[in-house]
């Protein structure tokens, strides 16, 4: 998921998505409430917020900087939510 940082702060995000935090929420769902694009399941259930490193596949975590890469691609979250200039994964083979 892309998102603009000047426009958006992490404690809105996790204000906001603790309040949908008892029923989950789909991948779609956060995107749209965040005004953000998004690729691959929107419908993945989320359930939780977690740190990078300790993400599970119903977690949505963040990216900040591109100092995370490596962190990023090897994190087990169901969502990450990066800056907009990030690249987005290759598809196919």
């Amino acid at each position: 998921m892309h998102w603009n940082a000047d426009s958006l702060r992490l404690d809105e995000i996790l204000i906001g998505f603790g309040s949908a935090y008892h029923q989950g929420m789909r991948v779609r769902e956060l995107a749209e409430w965040l005004g953000a694009t998004f690729e691959g399941d929107g419908e993945k259930e989320l359930t939780a917020v977690a740190a990078l490193e300790s993400a599970g596949a119903g977690d949505v975590a963040f990216v900040r900087h591109s100092e995370s890469g490596a962190a990023a691609q090897t994190s087990a979250a169901g969502c990450l939510i990066v800056p907009e200039e990030w690249p987005s994964p290759p598809t196919g083979p």
